[in-house]
């Protein structure tokens, strides 16, 4: 056992505060809702929780449960999935490009080239289909919808540099153990299997196999746990961002499931027979016979017509009785608005505007603010992504000088950033006359006007070169060839003004006899 340490630790262990029923029971336990929470039916929301550090007012069983319903939810709810897809779609999309910040240049392109053209495709150990912004967009995902994501280090038996995904669930414990007993992490505390130091920092991770036999602790050293912390002590799992929204998300699938049925019984039912007693009448029934299995067999002039299943019918019989269309007016125009309210709430709290699933409610400067509320989500994830991509990059380009893989280089090898994926652009007109105005003010720079596009300023710069020699190539032999002058040569290759000059044939020379 790992003797413990004479001096009190860096942050207190208080008892928590706990609101006890007269049984002397918490009266809640979950942090946020879950159906599994409420309690007796008739109270639908918690309204009263324990007060406390978050590990324990975020217990396991409570991790468990908001990842079992974020997920059910984030796979049945085409808007919110689709929002959350979205979202994660224009955090990574074609960014993260490696860029190196180092001063051996030479030794940066050749690694920037491997890292693009080598590591990148086959980064996980799950192949191909995984690359690293794929990678990189799973995590996204997983911080909205888990909370969490794991990502372990390891390398092929050759020694290539390896990265492995790690589900949230699969970071737990088997017991309700509070103290590691052995191994090297013994004598440490652990709760829902982080396991903490003194100081309440993770220095460690509880990786659940198959069975308990394959359970493994593993150093943070190799195992990263990001996540984005909403609690000042939430030094454990993070938080799913559907939680606060759980109930909201499934009452919207309830009330999305019961209209759908009632418009499919207003379809199925094509006419409403109403009588005085709300039965056929008893002269209808009269001479009905039954078969050979003793069912009743209805007369003629009674008409019965079943929908599959048997669960609804419409009758017509008799004369001087009302028959009508049955009509639906569901949902209202209240109930929708009502409803619009509650979506927009719940994808709020996922970081994503409800406007993005259909811009055309709103417009001017509407538009305008939604675009920045989405653009500060997106790059708030951006730079919570780009710690996993620098640490995923810096343990590469270690692994793969240690291999021999790539050149050696003891010069600030560790110095990486990364393009940023293409900027979310409601009005691309309007986005792209103000960077123009700013750049030719000095208020702009052509790193951030490349950067919407998800392009690096200095490759821009380098493109830029090349084709213009190339077309100053051109344009010279054009002149020389058929005698034009190098500006309509180059007018004809490349229209730079909206009114170019006409193309001029070059003077030449000439002598009066």
């Amino acid at each position: 056992m790992r003797k413990k340490k004479a001096i009190a630790p860096v942050v207190p262990k208080e008892k928590s505060y706990k609101l006890l029923d007269r049984r002397g029971q918490p009266m809640a336990t979950s942090l946020y809702p879950t159906p599994n929470s409420m309690g007796n039916w008739t109270k639908y929301r918690p309204r009263l929780n324990v007060v406390g550090d978050t590990k324990v007012t975020q217990t396991a069983f409570d991790r468990r449960d908001q990842i079992k319903f974020a997920r059910n939810l984030f796979a049945s709810m085409p808007d919110l999935g689709g929002a959350l897809i979205s979202k994660a779609s224009w955090c990574v999309s074609s960014g993260f490009a490696p860029v190196y910040t180092g001063t051996n240049k030479e030794w940066g392109d050749a690694t920037e080239v491997w890292l693009s053209e080598i590591f990148y495709p086959v980064c996980n150990v799950l192949g191909p289909n995984f690359d690293f912004r794929t990678t990189l967009t799973l995590s996204s995902l997983s911080l909205d919808v888990d909370g969490d994501s794991g990502l372990l280090l390891t390398t092929t038996r050759s020694g290539f540099p390896q990265i492995q995904l790690i589900p949230s669930h699969r970071i737990a414990q088997r017991d309700d153990s509070k103290t590691i007993a052995e191994g090297k992490f013994s004598g440490y505390d652990i709760a829902d299997g982080v396991i903490y130091n003194d100081s309440g920092r993770a220095i460690g991770y509880r990786i659940l196999g198959d069975t308990p036999d394959d359970d493994v602790d593993i150093s943070s050293a190799n195992l990263q746990l990001l996540y984005e912390p909403e609690w000042s002590d939430q030094a454990g799992h993070g938080i799913s961002r559907i939680a606060r929204s759980t109930l909201d998300w499934m009452d919207m699938q309830d009330v999305a499931e019961y209209t759908k049925r009632s418009l499919k019984i207003a379809s199925a039912i094509g006419l409403l027979h109403t009588t005085e007693t709300g039965t056929p009448d008893n002269s209808a029934l009269v001479g009905a016979t039954e078969d050979v299995n003793g069912a009743i067999v209805a007369p003629a002039n009674l008409q019965l017509e079943y929908v599959r299943g048997g669960e609804i019918y419409y009758m017509r019989a008799g004369a001087g009785e009302d028959i009508k269309p049955m009509t639906d007016e569901r949902p209202s125009q209240n109930s929708s608005e009502f409803m619009d309210k509650i979506q927009r709430k719940a994808l709020y709290a996922c970081g994503w505007p409800v406007e993005l699933l259909d811009p055309s409610k709103v417009g001017g400067a509407s538009v305008r603010l939604i675009q920045d509320l989405a653009r500060k989500s997106i790059s708030s994830r951006q730079i919570t992504l780009q710690r996993r991509a620098k640490w995923i990059i810096n343990y590469a380009v270690a692994k793969a000088m240690a291999a021999g893989i790539i050149p050696q280089n003891n010069v600030d090898w560790y110095s990486w950033n990364f393009t940023k994926a293409a900027t979310l652009i409601v009005d691309n007109g309007n986005e792209a006359n103000a960077d123009r105005e700013a750049y030719k003010l000095g208020t702009n720079t052509l790193s951030d006007i490349s950067s919407k596009g998800g392009k690096d300023w200095y490759e821009l710069r380098e493109q830029q070169q090349k084709e213009t020699e190339d077309l100053l190539t051109r344009a010279t032999v054009l002149s020389k060839k058929y005698s034009i002058t190098m500006d309509g040569a180059l007018n004809l290759l490349s229209q730079r003004s909206p009114n170019p000059p006409p193309t001029a044939m070059a003077s030449t020379s000439t002598t009066t006899p």
